[in-house]
């Protein structure tokens, strides 16, 4: 049960950490980067919530 909350604290900050990736400053060298980065982080994060879903059930 513990492991679930930790995966969702890491899934929240993985959201926030995407949030303001976004919020970021525009630059035409950096823009594909940037939006690889964050699909990543979200992959992650959705990946974080499916463990707690599956400890926590």
């Amino acid at each position: 049960m513990f492991y679930s909350i930790i995966l969702m604290i890491i899934a929240v900050g993985l959201f926030y950490l995407v949030y303001r990736i976004l919020k970021a400053d525009k630059d035409v060298v950096l823009e594909i980067l940037k939006y690889i980065v964050v699909v990543l982080l979200l992959w992650l994060a959705v990946c974080s919530i499916v463990a707690a879903l599956r400890v926590a059930l």
